[in-house]
C-alpha cells in the first residue's frame, strides 16, 4: 500500500510539469524550472527545455549571465552546489531511470555517483556543510528510502530503512540533523532526524508536504504544500509552530529554496502559463520574474 502512495505522490508531482512539457513542445515555448542557489549566492541553477530536452544552466541572481553547464541528449535536473562551490550534484535521466550525478561548477565531464537501475535521486540531492557526504533518496529497495554517498570511502550507507517511502532529503546548516518527507503516518509529511537516522519527529501535518529547505540559521523550513487549487509555499518553525503560507492565495509555486543570506526563497511558478523562475524578497514581499519565456 506505502508503495503505491509513493507511486501516487511521484505521479502528482510529475504531472503537471509534463502537461507543460506537452505544451512546449506543441507552441515551442520554454520551460524553467527546479531553481537553486549557489553556495555564495552569487549564481543560480535550473534546468530548462530551451534545447530540445531539459539541460543545466546557471544565471546571475538578476537573470543574466546565462551559462548552459551541461549538453547531451538526456533529461538533467535539480543541480545543487557544493559548500566550498566547486561542484554541482544534479540528477541525469539514465536508461529510463535517475541516477545521481556530478561535475565541475563550470559544466563539462560528470560522474555517476548512484550507479543502480532504480530510481535514484528524482529530486535534489543534499550536500554535507563540510561536502564530504551527499543525500539522496533511492528507490532501489524497493521503495524509498534515503542515502548517505561518503565521497571519501565511496559507502552508500541507508539512513532510514523503514517500510515506509522516505525522500527529498536536506541537511542542516550545521549538519545535526536532516529534513525529508515521509508517508510513515499514512500522508506525506515533513520530518526531521538526526544526522544518522536516528530521533526522527514529525514537523508538518498536511496531505501532501514536499521539498523542505533550511533557513540559513536552522530555525525554519519552507516547503510546498498541495492544496485545494495546487502546490503552495510554506514556512514553519523547526518545532512545528508557527506555520504560515507565503504563495498569493491561488497561486501555484513549487520548490522553495532558501538564499545563503535569508532574505530571499527562490521558486518555479506557471502563473503567466510557461513554468517560470521567481525569487521572494521575504522583508518586502517583492517578487522578481528571473525567466522569461
Amino acid at each position: 500500500m506505502r508503495s503505491y502512495l509513493f507511486e501516487l505522490i511521484l505521479l502528482y508531482c510529475l504531472v503537471f510539469s509534463s502537461q507543460v512539457l506537452a505544451k512546449q513542445q506543441r507552441e515551442k515555448t520554454r520551460v524553467d524550472t527546479g531553481p537553486s542557489w549557489s553556495a555564495d549566492g552569487q549564481w543560480i541553477g535550473f534546468s530548462t527545455f530551451r534545447d530540445g530536452n531539459y539541460e543545466i544552466y546557471r544565471m546571475n541572481t538578476n537573470g543574466g549571465e546565462l551559462k548552459r553547464l551541461t549538453n547531451n541528449d538526456v533529461d538533467d535536473h535539480y543541480p545543487v552546489w557544493s559548500n566550498d562551490g566547486q561542484v554541482i550534484a544534479f540528477a541525469r535521466k539514465v536508461d529510463g531511470a535517475y541516477d545521481l550525478f556530478i561535475m565541475s561548477a563550470n559544466g563539462g565531464p560528470s560522474i555517476n555517483i548512484s550507479k543502480h537501475p532504480a530510481r535514484d535521486a528524482e529530486e535534489y540531492a543534499s550536500w554535507a556543510p563540510d561536502d564530504s557526504k551527499l543525500l539522496f533518496s533511492s528507490h532501489r529497495d524497493g521503495n524509498g528510502e534515503i542515502y548517505a554517498f561518503d565521497r571519501n570511502s565511496q559507502e552508500l550507507t541507508n539512513l532510514t530503512n523503514t517500510a515506509s517511502n522516505e525522500m527529498m532529503p536536506n541537511w542542516s546548516p550545521d549538519g545535526k540533523h536532516i529534513a525529508f518527507s515521509s508517508d510513515r503516518d499514512g500522508q506525506m509529511n515533513i520530518y526531521i532526524m538526526d544526522a544518522d537516522g536516528n530521533s526522527v519527529r514529525r514537523i508538518t501535518k498536511g496531505r501532501l508536504d514536499l521539498f523542505a529547505d533550511w533557513s540559513p540559521d536552522g530555525k525554519k523550513l519552507v516547503f510546498q504544500r498541495r492544496g485545494s487549487s495546487g502546490f503552495a509555499v510554506f514556512m514553519i518553525n523547526i518545532d512545528g509552530s508557527e506555520e504560515r503560507q507565503l504563495s498569493p492565495d491561488g497561486e501555484v509555486q513549487f520548490y522553495p529554496r532558501w538564499s545563503a543570506d535569508g532574505e530571499y526563497i527562490l521558486y518555479m511558478s506557471p502563473k503567466d502559463g510557461d513554468e517560470e523562475i521567481y525569487k521572494l524578497n521575504l522583508a518586502s514581499e517583492a517578487v522578481t520574474q528571473l525567466t522569461k519565456n
